[in-house]
């Protein structure tokens, strides 16, 4: 769907109804969370509605009513902190990988216009990586899953593998701080496995809510993790060796 299409469907539920849910928008607009959101962005710049907690409301207020639903906005807020952190620790002439993963496809956002070379599985990324002039996007390929939109299988897999990675910024359904990084999907396990095998230095982006979350796949050993961007200070049972890697944003 176009971009026209997907904010003339915003507005014309917020002319219908005053206010709409992000989590009722998402069900209605055939695109990831991310683009959503950003849709919401770009119309709340242009003076068209004011985003609030949980959705938005028609035009431009200083109301503070909030609109109770789950708390996705807030989740994609901190996606973008996170995402904003670790793009400083993109040089120039890198070879990076971005997982496909929504805290880390905002770094397609806010990576600068760097000579580098950015390699993805997600169909978002990619679009928001073309974007830049000198970047060299370049999309694994492989088979879409609708219900990630990202790319796996086997042919991601061996595409990931023929690259050698100065940085990948990593994504994780869970995190134990003693062991290391967990998801529940095989297909994704199997596309950060190849990222994580040819990559120098691992960059996790993580959320709190999903440390300490200690059942799935394990994926990532936790030594091979170069820093943790999260949103909360780390618990002091962790090990020290952990500590000192964890930046909080």
């Amino acid at each position: 769907m176009l971009k026209f299409d997907r904010h003339k469907i915003i507005i014309e539920e917020l002319e219908k109804n005053g206010s709409v849910q992000f989590s009722d928008l998402i069900k209605i607009i055939p695109a990831s969370k991310i683009t959503v959101q950003r849709d919401l962005i770009e119309l709340e710049e242009e003076k068209r509605l004011t985003r609030v907690h949980g959705g938005a409301v028609l035009g431009q207020t200083t109301s503070s009513e909030l609109i109770k639903s789950p708390n996705e906005i807030d989740s994609i807020e901190i996606s973008r902190r996170l995402a904003r952190k670790a793009v400083e620790f993109i040089r120039p002439d890198d070879t990076i990988a971005i997982d496909g993963n929504i805290n880390c496809e905002f770094i397609a956002d806010f990576i600068p216009d760097f000579p580098i070379m950015a390699v993805t599985s997600s169909t978002d990324s990619f679009k928001n990586l073309s974007k830049k002039q000198n970047i060299i996007p370049v999309l694994t390929g492989g088979k879409y899953s609708r219900d990630s939109r990202n790319l796996v299988g086997n042919f991601t897999v061996e595409t990931i593998k023929k690259f050698s990675f100065s940085v990948l910024f990593l994504s994780a359904e869970g995190l134990d701080p003693m062991r290391g990084t967990l998801e529940s999907s095989f297909d994704d396990y199997m596309v950060k496995i190849a990222f994580i095998s040819v990559s120098e230095d691992i960059i996790l982006l993580i959320d709190s809510s999903k440390i300490n979350k200690t059942q799935g796949i394990f994926t990532c050993p936790i030594g091979k993790i170069s820093k943790i961007i999260t949103d909360a200070e780390p618990d002091f049972r962790w090990p020290p060796e952990v500590i000192k890697r964890v930046v909080v944003v």
